[in-house]
């Protein structure tokens, strides 16, 4: 997490959630191993109130919760809205001008929680007037390989990427593409792609695909086939051999074709992954600067495995090793 300042904790136990800004879109989980539900909101009330609504702790001693409001981009800033909302998961309230962050710490009768982690992955200090003392603990993880003889290969052939939950929050339009992803449900220990995707046929496609990779479909006269990646980069300089392709395929014409073209092109620009945890919970702050793809020039890296005693399958312990030690 490189930027975030507006989070929820927990009570002897880290945060789980975040919201962002006055944005009247879903927010987002904290960090990885340590999520319990994502889902805060903020939304604008026509009173002009804000309204927001959280889950929960991941506690069942964190009965309540704290509110905290600082100026954007200034996590030094924070200050009490309201020190408890009765055990509610939602509160209304004017909110002070200018650019603002919240922060939902839950809390017991005489602690409260995280306020999450920085980019480096420290704890977040306690605002200056903080409602109570702070008790940090760890949220209860349950991995969802448990219960399975084979955890792994039991897990893969019961997930559904149905269960996943995957949310998006963009910062206001500025030099980059910049947000927010908070995940849960997904495979666990396991990375994923993050990638800006186009629509085939948009001018948005097209400069998409310029700055990134190309994906390629053909027109079988009843559907579109042969998805493909066109790899060749070349050298790296513009334009590249993929994109010279695509100049040459995209207005060949297909009578049958939906569009009237033989072939489909979709832009996309990978630039970022995460790897979930034990949970199959992640939280990324990105920021679209680079494309895995294009900026990186080829190089040659070498790969030592050092083994220890041959054969595989025949260095058992020896009887000795193997015998009980009594206390």
């Amino acid at each position: 997490m490189r930027d975030l300042d507006h989070l929820v904790g927990s009570a002897t136990a880290v945060m789980c959630v975040i919201a962002l800004a006055v944005a009247a879109t879903p927010a987002r989980a904290e960090a990885a191993a340590r999520v319990a539900e994502p889902g805060l909101r903020v939304d604008r009330l026509a009173s002009g109130e804000l309204r927001l609504t959280w889950p929960g702790s991941c506690l069942a001693s964190d009965d309540d919760f704290e509110v905290y409001a600082g100026a954007l981009g200034d996590p030094g800033s924070f200050a009490p809205v309201a020190c408890t909302t009765g055990g509610l998961t939602t509160l209304s309230f004017v909110p002070a001008a200018g650019g603002r962050m919240f922060l939902v710490v839950p809390r017991n009768a005489t602690n409260e929680g995280s306020y999450g982690i920085d980019g480096a992955g420290d704890e977040r200090r306690p605002a200056a007037g903080a409602c109570l003392p702070q008790e940090v603990g760890v949220c209860p993880i349950v991995s969802p390989l448990a219960g399975f003889d084979d955890p792994t290969a039991g897990y893969r052939e019961s997930y559904d990427s149905t269960q996943a939950e995957v949310e998006l929050q963009l910062l206001p339009p500025g030099p980059s593409l910049r947000g927010y992803v908070v995940a849960s449900g997904l495979k666990p220990h396991f990375t994923y792609q993050v990638k800006l995707a186009g629509v085939p046929g948009t001018p948005s496609n097209e400069a998409i695909g310029l700055t990134g990779r190309w994906w390629q479909e053909d027109w079988s006269g009843s559907a579109w086939v042969n998805g493909q990646n066109l790899n060749d980069k070349g050298d790296g300089s513009s334009p590249s051999p993929n994109d010279v392709l695509y100049s040459a395929r995209r207005d060949v014409a297909d009578a049958t074709s939906p569009t009237g073209l033989h072939y489909r092109f979709t832009g996309y620009l990978p630039f970022e992954h995460f790897t979930t945890d034990a949970g199959g919970c992640a939280l990324l702050a990105f920021e679209q600067h680079s494309s895995y793809h294009t900026d990186d020039p080829e190089t040659t890296v070498t790969v030592f495995g050092e083994w220890e005693r041959l054969p595989p399958g025949g260095v058992p312990l020896p009887a000795e090793a193997a015998k009980p030690i009594s206390s």
